[in-house]
C-alpha cells in the first residue's frame, strides 16, 4: 500500500476481503509488546543486536526486528522495525512497516 498513514478502516475492509495490506508506519505509532502501551519509537531504545535478524536485499544489509500482536489499528498483525547494519538502533534513523500477512516470516 503506498501509504505511511493506513487507517482502521482501510485495514478492517482489506482483512475483511481477504487482503494482506503492507503499508509502511509513522514511528509515533501505538502498540502493545507483552501488554505494555507503546509508541514504535520508545520501544526501539530497548532493542539490540542480538533481538534482530540481518536481511539481505541486494547489496543492502538490515536489521530487522519483528512483532506479532495487538495494535491500536488492529488486534493481530505484524511489525517489522529495521535499520541500516552498522548505522546502530537508532529510533530516528529506524524505519517501521505493518503486515497483516501475519505467516510471513523475516528471513
Amino acid at each position: 500500500m503506498d501509504a505511511w498513514y493506513p487507517s482502521a478502516s482501510v485495514l478492517q475492509s482489506s482483512a475483511e476481503r481477504g487482503f494482506h495490506v503492507i503499508s509502511g508506519l509513522k514511528t509515533n505509532r501505538i502498540f502493545y509488546p507483552q501488554g505494555i502501551r507503546q509508541s514504535l519509537k520508545s520501544f526501539a531504545s530497548y532493542i539490540s543486536k542480538s533481538d534482530t535478524d540481518l536481511v539481505t536485499i541486494g547489496a543492502s544489509a538490515y536489521r530487522v526486528y519483528r512483532y506479532e500482536g495487538k495494535l491500536n489499528l488492529m488486534e493481530n498483525a505484524v511489525l517489522l522495525l529495521c535499520w541500516k547494519e552498522g548505522d546502530g538502533f537508532d529510533p530516528k534513523q529506524m524505519r517501521a512497516f505493518l503486515s497483516l500477512d501475519t505467516p510471513l516470516v523475516t528471513i
